[in-house]
């Protein structure tokens, strides 16, 4: 196994436009680049390469990664021979952990076969949502939170239907309804199976090294009454591919970012992180909306020593800051807080006034 140091550095030096501009024939484009999806064929270029997040994406066919998963995608690369590969191109000495045990082979199979089916589920998700005319309740409710159809591709978002067996009958006549139901897909009681994400904005989320691990659910709003009794936001369930004290929405297109500005915006939520993001803060993550644990704390200072604390201006948000400020001092963080007023979150904020980068001072 390759260290977790080594595979960072890898993250810092690469840069996806030296990776991709080797397969794509790329032509300047606002801050990044366009050019022929690589993944399918196509007459007018709908692939595009973000710099300043360090991605590509593929409206069309929906292919999206760094220069990591570009390799993997493209050349059939194994996660670690395109670490290998990009070590090579960059003139870095990877150091290997021996005494790390490598898994069973049981146990990596149903890890890709769970990773399968979270990428399928995504797919069929993202599929739908874009099938969807502009007065369906879903992308009416995007549309109202400033998402167009190409911001919603930019970040993969996909939709739910209102279904207790969109993906629980396709499951079960592939015969993987056990492995849906271990990855948090399918929900089983007493016997009977159904949908866990019905009704729901679906955001994908990536491990650190660009891997989609889960997927959250944002309710789509319809009556109130109801819409009381259910959770806003649902997050993965725990599994051995998701992890959450081990996970940051957002960090494997920020690494880069955090490490240049020498500094990371935490938030609370999904939506946050990307109207943050979009707005030129790449150096943006969250914690899933929950308590940050100890291990997350650990792992983000591999990038950083310093925390801006950016939750929403309402009293939860001010009482969650104030937590989170003592751990991070415990473990050695300069920390800052924003404080919103009117208690708006980040998104509500950036929405509003137009907030950029340019506009704050840390």
């Amino acid at each position: 196994m390759i260290k977790q140091q080594s595979i960072d550095e890898v993250r810092q030096r690469m840069d996806v436009y030296d990776v991709v501009s080797k397969q794509v024939a790329l032509k300047k484009k606002g801050a990044g680049y366009e050019g022929l999806c690589p993944f399918h064929n196509e007459k007018s270029p709908s692939f595009r390469v973000d710099i300043p997040r360090q991605i590509y994406k593929c409206f069309g066919c929906g292919k999206a990664g760094d220069a990591i998963t570009f390799l993997m995608q493209h050349d059939k690369k194994t996660f670690v021979e395109a670490i290998e590969l990009l070590a090579q191109q960059y003139n870095i000495t990877l150091e290997y952990d021996q005494a790390k045990q490598q898994e069973s082979e049981e146990k990596k199979t149903e890890r890709q076969t769970m990773l399968e089916l979270i990428s399928l589920a995504h797919r069929k998700y993202e599929d739908l949502l874009f099938s969807l005319p502009d007065e369906a309740a879903a992308i009416e409710y995007m549309h109202g939170r400033g998402y167009s159809r190409d911001r919603m591709k930019q970040w993969s978002i996909g939709v739910a239907p209102d279904d207790w067996k969109f993906l629980t009958t396709p499951f079960i006549n592939m015969g993987k309804h056990d492995p849906s139901v271990k990855c948090g897909l399918v929900y089983q009681r007493d016997g009977k199976s159904w949908d866990f994400y019905r009704n729901r904005i679906i955001i994908p989320i990536h491990d650190q090294n660009g891997i989609l691990v889960g997927l959250a659910g944002r309710l789509i709003p319809g009556n109130a009454e109801d819409d009381k009794k259910q959770a806003k936001y649902m997050n993965p369930c725990e599994s051995i591919i998701y992890q959450k004290k081990k996970i940051w929405y957002g960090l494997w297109q920020a690494q880069k970012a955090i490490r240049e500005a020498g500094y990371v915006y935490i938030t609370e939520g999904y939506m946050d992180v990307q109207s943050m993001q979009d707005a030129g803060m790449v150096n943006t993550i969250a914690s899933s909306g929950t308590e940050i644990d100890e291990l997350q704390v650990k792992m983000l200072k591999r990038y950083t020593e310093h925390a801006c604390i950016f939750y929403d201006g309402d009293d939860p948000g001010t009482d969650k800051a104030m937590k989170q400020i003592n751990l991070f001092l415990q473990h050695g963080f300069k920390t800052s807080v924003v404080q919103l007023e009117n208690g708006q979150d980040p998104d509500e904020f950036i929405r509003e006034y137009s907030f950029t980068k340019e506009n704050i001072e840390v």
